[in-house]
């Protein structure tokens, strides 16, 4: 057979449009007939096992993987390939491929009857049996310790060198496919033989660690950690026996993927057995209770009884009882007092996770590994109520304040409230996407709060069931969770160690307690409501000041740093490229401010505190509204970095320094340069205004200070002194004086009119960084790369104070408006507030990821705002400490984007198998969508904003308003690369990897049309706007317009000479558009097929393309990282649109035109004003990451009967067996 691959597919196609006749399946059966050989022999039945395998793989795999999973030979694949060169092929990649979905279809259905003595079908359930064997086979061959042969355990893998050929030379192809696949194909076995059942408990035995290692180096944690909770249902439905044993497995993938050890992945093998870390979960492991007086510390009492570990303890209401749940399956009621057991409860056939009392003292509460939820009589110890339900273990209970209702949390991520009286289940509150570990009531009994494996707190309305709030902020499991005797603070504790206090109402953080240092397994506040106890597995109780706390922010270095006018708030700007406005009162963050694409070098607020000027490294002058955050104004003229920055008084001018040599004034209102300022002969690292704004100072590389007139632009005083380069330089509250600092650690004092100098100030032993003048001119501050701050007599010269606590170089420094605190930052990431009269440091605020550069506080000093080398720009409200603009979402790639039809929120879809949706006005996430073993590739709404679809694998259905999925659509093949709503919002339409695109009933989620004539990858799919049409881009270069009723290819438009990207109607359908790799935008008559316009101007790949609500205008996004507004009558491009720092994925217009909002592989999602084409919104996310003392054991039940307890820390792992 000569013919082309052209040429075959075009054959192919022209059968697969007569339809599923009969013709098809005979041509298929004979295809694959000639193929396989001879009838019923040892050849035929080798290779129709590589053509089932090759159909029943869970993505294109090569010739060598096939070979290997199909226990044959090379060349036996490649006659195989050859023979069947028909309907399937070898790609460039050197993965396997059908022509046709049709093939697959066939080979993989059940024959009805028997078509001829030659049966060329795949038994699917038995052919996946058989790959999770096989790819068993091939772990336990290939599987390892350390396989990659790391040296070190404190060596984070990406900094290891080499280390991707490293992993592509240990780790070959077909073990990666069985590490990432054989629990698909398990769970895809519905009918396994005996080898199969035992595979679960042997892997976890054997293979386990090895696994997690191998899945860890290839960075595949989160879809393994989908299947395996996928298996869950599998395991307990064929071999129950073993489900405890994959839930502690489970537990422990979870607890190190999502902890901060991960990116270390030796630690997973080098683990020795901690005494200190027994279980995540144990209160106490030597099977003892203790009663502690909460004063001194003493301990009072120590019951024992147990035969197994205590899991969980609880007080009487009146103090004279305590219960205890254990796992040796027990409930034990004890008197405080005498430490005697009062009573024992016996029932459970699990242990005992959880315990309570009722608010009466009556009653007990118990929750138990047996999926059960028991009610007891505290009295008699008569079991009153057994209330089942939950099909997992259940870890948490509690009662309602008026004992009327129990609420209970499960493994099976599920939180159940329940009748205490009748036993019935009154509400099940789903929103967690791992195992609930903690439960309670607020004291009004109208909220219930939980904690998860999710590393999430949930706030949920116990009358309704809604989700009120999802708490996000630590970076491990939330352990335990308990609500203020007030109702309006929530307390968390976690396996990251962390105590946090969080707003029941706004959900924001108000403090994080940090000092264990081990898993925070129990919180509750006192009874008071102003401590907070925490128990962890550091051997400690620990008591806090519910009013106090260690507050973070910066994780940076702290560049600069300044008061607000009324010393309410601090400024600090750092290298983590974010500015903080913090509250000096009580150390909280108000506002982070981002936008700079480089470190924040200075930051200043008006004179009105109504804005913030920030410079960067970006060379941009930011100017931000502070009750907002909302980016108002970008400047750009510098061609170097902005040093410094600073507002007239009259808050209309704004002046900047730079590295480019020269002063700039610029207008407020319009961003316009008024004058330049030149004569310095190197780098200017500090500006200000005086106080009449009638001149402006500078310091420079080239050791002047130089006084300026505002008015004519001219040099009035060149100040001579200093013998190094001036790092800062400020007026004096009357302008008559100018202090500067230097590297030459001098502080001097000049007199403004005449340029004498009046005095120098000489103490540190370090460059000094920055100075600033007291409101009243009596005092100097200082800041010094010799880590201290200086208070200093501007009068006499006397040093005052000298301010210790920095471990580095303090970069900027401030005075409060009433002169009682300095305020400082420093290179150690961190901002300190002090008081000016004693020198005692009164808070430290952390947040900034990189140094902060500059900080100031607002005209009243409510806020505080700082500037950062993380380029970001943070507010913070000064009283409250509240982060009201941090944007943490996806930490992966955004591949699509989409506004609601009100415009009021935006959806996004990422490889990060999450969706997220968005407050567009806020910019704050409103829920992330969970669900997905894959990269989310595309959403959209539905016409009534009241649903979500998304596309990837599985193609899944959302309640945009609650997040939970309402229908998963069946029949899809392939992974789903678009989607869309029909108009009317009752179809979706999909379009896939293999070429099809089909149309689904959004109410019953069957599959309505498969519409085939592409012969490459659809890209992009949409409705025309009267439903009656859809159109779609394919990777074999073409444009498909098709009839949504019947289905029929209506046109194909031809012109882009490389995969087409992206496809979309105009609002009255006339015209379609298009995007392609050929870095071109198309325009068609949708009519005609005609080219109408071809828009030229992208360097790159163009990803998404859409039209505006009133078809005048086309948006583009590009691999060129930009985003393109055009005419779409002349072609013309209106504006390009820059900020991204990576491929533009997805663009879409709202639903009034006036915004375009852009997703980008720099995890970013952006909103743009379309009119002015500034940037309003920057959505963004955030990988957290780093070292970790956490330890962690996985206790197992081997086949013999003995218990292995699994444990790993930094260094070691071993198995220790117990008969």
């Amino acid at each position: 057979n000569d013919a082309t691959v052209t040429e075959q597919v075009d054959l192919l196609q022209g059968i697969i449009d007569l339809g599923d006749s009969p013709q098809l399946g005979g041509l298929y059966c004979q295809i694959v007939k000639d193929a396989v050989g001879l009838h019923k022999s040892r050849v035929q039945a080798s290779r129709l096992r590589v053509l089932h395998t090759i159909l029943c793989a869970m993505h294109p795999i090569s010739d060598t993987v096939v070979a290997k999973l199909g226990k044959t030979t090379l060349d036996v694949v490649a006659t195989v390939l050859k023979k069947l060169h028909a309907v399937m092929y070898k790609a460039h990649d050197g993965m396997i491929y059908i022509y046709h979905a049709s093939f697959a279809d066939y080979i993989l259905q059940t024959p009805t009857t028997a078509e001829t003595a030659f049966d060329p079908h795949c038994n699917v359930s038995l052919q996946h049996a058989f790959l999770a064997q096989r790819s068993y086979e091939i772990m336990e061959q290939q599987l390892c310790f350390n396989i990659c042969g790391l040296e070190s355990s404190f060596v984070k893998d990406a900094d290891v060198q080499d280390l991707a050929n490293c992993i592509q030379d240990k780790i070959d192809s077909s073990l990666k496919y069985a590490v990432l696949t054989w629990m698909a194909h398990l769970n895809s076995a519905t009918d396994p033989e005996k080898a199969l059942l035992n595979g679960p408990q042997q892997f976890i035995e054997k293979l386990l660690l090895y696994w997690v290692e191998v899945v860890n180096l290839l960075n595949a944690r989160r879809e393994s950690m989908q299947m395996l909770d996928m298996c869950r249902s599998w395991i307990n439905k064929y071999t129950p026996n073993t489900l405890g044993l994959w839930e502690e497995a489970l537990k422990f993938c979870q607890f190190f993927f999502s902890g901060s050890a991960s990116p270390y992945t030796p630690h997973l093998i080098h683990i020795s057995t901690s005494d200190d870390y027994a279980d995540l979960k144990s209160i106490s492991t030597d099977k003892s209770m203790c009663i502690w007086d909460s004063l001194t510390g003493d301990l009072v009492k120590e019951l024992k009884r147990h035969t197994d570990w205590v899991w969980s303890v609880a007080f009487s209401p009146d103090g004279k009882q305590v219960v205890s749940g254990s796992y040796d399956q027990s409930v034990h009621i004890w008197d405080a007092l005498t430490g005697d057991l009062v009573k024992e409860l016996k029932g459970h056939i699990g242990s005992v996770q959880s315990v309570a009392f009722s608010p009466n003292g009556k009653q007990v509460v118990s929750g138990s590994y047996d999926n059960s939820v028991c009610i007891w009589d505290a009295l008699s110890g008569d079991l009153i109520k057994e209330l089942k339900g939950h099909i997992g273990s259940v870890q948490s209970v509690a009662f309602s304040p008026n004992g009327k209702q129990v609420v209970s949390g499960s493994d099976d991520q599920s939180v159940h409230i329940w009748d205490a009286l009748t036993g019935d289940l009154i509400k099940e509150l789903k929103g967690h996407s791992s195992s609930v570990q903690s439960v309670a009531f607020s004291p009004n009994g109208k909220q219930v709060v939980s904690g998860s494996y999710d590393q999430s707190v949930c706030i949920w309305d116990a009358l309704n069931g809604y989700l009120i709030k999802k708490l996000k902020g630590h970076i491990g499991s939330v352990q335990s969770v308990a609500f203020s005797p007030n109702g309006k603070q929530v307390v968390s504790g976690s396996t990251d160690k962390s105590v946090c206090i969080w707003d029941a109402m706004t959900g924001g953080l108000v403090k994080e307690l940090k000092g264990h240092m081990g898993s925070v397994q129990s919180v509750a506040f006192f009874a008071d409501g102003t401590k907070v106890v925490s128990g962890s597995h550091d051997h400690s109780l620990r008591i806090w000041d519910a009013l106090i706390g260690e507050l973070e922010g910066h994780i940076g270095s702290v560049q600069s740093v300044a008061f607000s006018p009324n010393g309410k708030q601090v400024v600090s700007g750092s290298n983590d490229q974010s500015v903080h406005i913090w509250d000096a009162l009580t150390g909280y963050l108000i506002k982070k401010l981002k936008g700079h694409i480089g470190s924040v070098q200075s930051v200043a607020f008006s004179s009105n505190g109504r804005q913030v000027v920030s410079g960067s490294d970006d060379r941009s002058v930011h100017i931000w509204d502070v009750l907002t955050g909302v980016l108002i104004r970008k400047i750009k003229g510098h061609i170097g970095s902005v040093q410094s920055v600073a507002f007239s008084p009259s808050g209309g001018w704004v002046v900047s320094g730079s590295t480019d040599k020269s002063v700039c004034i610029w207008d407020v209102l319009t961003g316009g340069l008024i004058m330049e300022l030149k004569g310095h002969t190197d780098w200017v690292q500090s500006v200000a205004f005086s106080p009449n704004g009638k001149q402006v100072v500078s310091g420079s590389y080239d050791e002047l200070v130089c006084i300026w007139d505002t008015l004519t632009g001219e040099l009035v005083k060149e100040l001579k002194g200093h013998t190094d380069w001036v790092w800062s330089v400020a007026f004096s509250p009357d302008g008559k004086q100018v202090v500067s600092g230097s590297y030459d650690q001098s502080v001097c004092i000049w007199d403004a009119l005449t340029g004498d100098l009046s005095k120098e100030l000489k103490g540190h032993i370090g460059s000094v960084q920055s100075v600033a003048f007291s409101p009243n001119g009596k005092q100097v501050v200082s800041g010094s790369d010799d880590q201290s701050v200086h208070i200093w007599d501007a009068l006499t010269g006397d040093l005052i104070k000298e301010l210790k606590g920095h471990s580095s170089s303090v970069q900027s420094v401030a005075f409060s408006p009433n002169g009682k605190q300095v305020v400082s930052g420093s290179v150690d990431q961190s901002v300190h507030i002090w008081d000016a009269l004693t020198g005692d440091l009164i808070k430290e605020l952390k947040g900034h990821i990189n140094l902060v550069q500059s900080v100031t506080f607002s005209a009243n000093g409510k806020q505080v705002v700082s500037g950062s080398y993380d380029e970001s720009v943070q507010i913070w409200d000064a009283l409250t400490g509240d982060l009201v603009k941090e944007l943490k979402g996806h930490i992966s790639p955004v591949q699509s984007v989409a506004f609601s039809p009100n415009g009021r929120q935006v959806v996004s879809g990422s490889t990060d198998n999450s969706v997220c949706i968005w407050d567009a006005m806020t910019g704050d996430l409103c829920m992330e969508l969970k669900g997905y073993i894959s990269s989310v590739q595309s959403v959209a709404f539905s016409p009534n904003g009241e649903k979500v679809v998304s596309g990837g694998y599985p193609l899944c259905i959302w309640d945009a308003m609650t997040g939970y999925p309402v229908k998963e659509l069946e029949g899809l093949i392939g992974t789903v690369q678009s989607v869309a709503f029909s108009p009317d919002g009752n179809q979706v339409v999909s379009g896939c990897n293999f070429g099809l695109v089909q149309i689904w009933d959004v109410l019953i989620g069957n599959l309505i049309k498969e519409l085939k004539g592409h012969i490459g990858s659809v890209q992009s799919v949409a409705f025309s706007p009267n439903g009656k049409q859809v159109v779609s881009g394919s990777n074999d270069k073409s444009v498909c317009i098709w009839d949504a009723l019947n289905g029929d290819h209506i046109k194909k438009l031809k012109g882009h000479i490389s995969p087409v990207q992206s496809v979309a109607f105009s609002p009255n359908g006339k015209q379609v558009v298009s995007g392609s790799n050929d870095q071109s935008v198309h325009i068609w008559d949708a009519l005609t097929g005609d080219l109408m316009k071809k828009l030229k101007g992208h360097t790159g790949a163009v990803q998404s393309v859409a039209f505006s609500p009133n078809g005048k205008q086309v948006v583009s996004g590009s691999h060129d990282h930009s985003v393109r507004i055009w005419d779409a009558l002349t072609g013309d491009l209106i504006k390009e649109l820059k900020g991204h720092i990576s491929l533009v994925q997805s663009v879409a217009f709202s639903p009034n035109g006036n915004q375009v909002v852009s997703g980008s592989h720099d995890h970013s999602v952006r909103i743009w004003d379309a009119l002015t084409r500034d940037l309003e919104k920057e959505l963004k996310g955030k990988c957290l990451a780093g070292i970790s003392d956490e330890s962690f054991s996985l206790k197992t039940i081997g086949s013999s009967h003995d218990v292995n307890l699994w444990s790993f820390d930094h260094h070691t792992v071993a198995i220790h067996q117990y008969v």
